[in-house]
């Protein structure tokens, strides 16, 4: 980024005599005092931030990434290495260059923020504050172009379709509208003819539609890795185009190559239509206004209107929007309500989260955490109980709240989970395995499989009502395979130590290998959904 563009815009910090800064901050009395240092008095204000720029900005992009999912707080990585950003050492010299960069977030209107896809970009846009957000110049979208081979067309086509969803895209053009001083929103993608054609049906639709093809601060890049150095070419050269030659040594495939001229060709077209607006908006506009406009369609513009359902739409905790600041009436939303500050009472700051309390049931009586695993079943005063392991969140919240695990006895009435029944399967096929360490004072003190499935009357029991039948007759017939492996099972340990009551061996016999052989050939995979099952260690939670 040239010098010339970082000042274009100037931006106005607090003065000599404290305007602008907080006077009921308890420290504002400090803030003054340094205010009155002959070093900040002398030094002109633009001259002072562009001290601060040269102190904060980073040659190379920088990867913001969140401690956790719904979380405000981040991590930033550089060369990937986490990055100890120069602003924070530099907000903590004095009161007054700390009031100077809260009010002016240098950092974030010099540096490059890249992402690996737009629902991370979507996340850290709704979670810092507006000010930082509206300060943000530069953004780069890279969704693996370095790791992409052209073998990986059905997975990196999915996620190059991100743009083409509606509810995401939609999203993030919302909070990219709010980005005042957006200057280049970069796409990276691979040279690879999938991604080619995707992005020349893009360039091919009208200039007024809702798409980030259409913003004038678009930027395609074509990034591929090659054998001594990583190689990015930038689209929309308007004179002498011309295939470079390290992409000719990647994909020597010259039909490949001629896609490129097409993707060139409209983008340059946009780039001049765009040039045209601009030079339009300044032609018209006051003579009193020296300030240059920069040319942002209407489109992009009516959607600040959206901007309350694109920050809900991230799912943050405690996103920008809503952080308590010492001038509510600012706020993007308006005063603070109680409500919020309520909230906030939960908050940790340590993980930029809120701490939310889910209820372990439902009104019904089934359990509303997501179940992870079963690992025990037992008898209790005639009720059947099973000790499970959840995630503290319902179905809905398990991904975001992942790291929150409760084991706990619980009815086996209040599994009402879609996958309850099948890991309940699964923890029975461990302990029946022929090869399981499970000893035969484990398997006495667990509950038979064919005394649970009694308990609810009959197999079926187990399952929910809206399974199908093809579902209940492949989970009935695997629940009698496992009854009698089971039972075979418990025979062969009370038998070795009926036989050899000081020798605990339990060592496989070729019979008990050739067993545990078919009973892996017999449980193939079926989705549960259809016609079948899902093993245990193959749902994701």
């Amino acid at each position: 980024m040239s010098d010339e563009m970082a000042s274009e815009t100037r931006v106005i910090v607090p003065d000599a005599n404290g305007n602008g800064c907080e006077d009921t901050h308890p420290l504002a009395h400090i803030t003054a005092q340094n205010n009155e240092v002959p070093l900040f008095k002398k030094i002109p204000s633009e001259i002072l931030l562009k001290i601060y720029e040269l102190a904060v900005v980073l040659d190379d992009p920088i990867y913001p990434t969140d401690l956790m999912a719904g979380s405000n707080k981040y991590t930033l990585v550089s060369k990937g290495k986490k990055l100890q950003p120069t602003v924070v050492a530099l907000s903590q010299v004095c009161r007054k260059i700390y009031e100077d960069l809260k009010y002016c977030p240098i950092f974030y209107r010099v540096n490059t923020f890249s992402f690996n896809t737009q629902i991370s970009l979507h996340a850290f846009l709704a979670a810092i504050t507006p000010q930082r957000r509206a300060a943000i110049r530069y953004i780069e979208i890279d969704e693996g172009s370095l790791i992409a081979t052209p073998g990986d067309v059905r997975y990196w086509r999915h996620r190059w379709l991100n743009w083409n969803a509606d509810y995401q895209r939609n999203s993030v053009l919302t909070l990219l509208s709010q980005c005042h001083d957006l200057r280049e929103l970069s796409y990276v993608i691979p040279p690879f003819e999938h991604f080619l054609a995707e992005a020349h049906t893009s360039l091919l639709k009208t200039y007024d539609i809702c798409s980030p093809w259409n913003l004038p601060t678009f930027r395609l890049l074509i990034r591929a890795k090659g054998t001594d150095s990583i190689h990015t070419y930038e689209m929309g050269v308007e004179d002498g185009f011309e295939v470079p030659a390290w992409l000719q040594e990647i994909d020597p495939d010259p039909a490949h190559a001629r896609q490129l001229r097409p993707i060139n060709d409209a983008l340059v077209r946009r780039k001049r239509l765009f040039r045209r607006e601009e030079k339009r908006l300044n032609d018209n506009k006051d003579p009193q206004d020296k300030q240059y406009r920069f040319y942002r369609p209407k489109w992009f513009d009516d959607m600040k209107a959206n901007v309350g359902l694109a920050v809900t739409a991230a799912r943050i905790d405690m996103p920008g929007e809503i952080r308590i600041s010492q001038d509510p009436i600012n706020d993007t939303f308006g005063p603070i309500s109680s409500r919020t500050r309520a909230r906030v009472g939960s908050y940790d700051y340590s993980s930029g989260r809120c701490i939310r309390d889910f209820p372990r049931y439902n009104v019904y009586g089934g359990l509303a955490w997501s179940v992870m695993e079963i690992s025990g079943v037992r008898l209790n005063h005639s009720e059947v109980q099973c000790k499970v392991t959840c995630n503290v969140a319902t179905a809905d919240d398990r991904l975001r709240y992942k790291g929150q695990h409760r084991t706990f006895w619980t009815p086996i009435h209040s599994l009402v989970g879609e996958y309850d029944p099948y890991r309940l399967l699964e923890f029975y096929r461990y302990m029946a395995n022929p090869r399981s360490p499970v000893p035969l004072e484990g398997m006495r003190g667990t509950l038979p499989p064919r005394e649970v499935s009694k308990s609810v009357g009959g197999i079926t029991g187990l399952l929910a009502e809206e399974t199908n039948a093809v579902s209940r007759r492949a989970f009935c017939r695997r629940w009698k395979s496992v009854e009698t492996r089971w039972n075979s099972r418990l025979a062969r340990l009370e038998k070795r130590a009926a036989v050899s009551p000081q020798n605990g061996n339990n060592s496989t016999t070729a019979g008990e290998a050739q067993e545990e052989e078919d009973m892996s050939q017999d449980e193939t995979q079926v989705s549960c959904r259809g016609a079948g099952w899902t093993p245990f260690f193959d749902l994701e939670y």
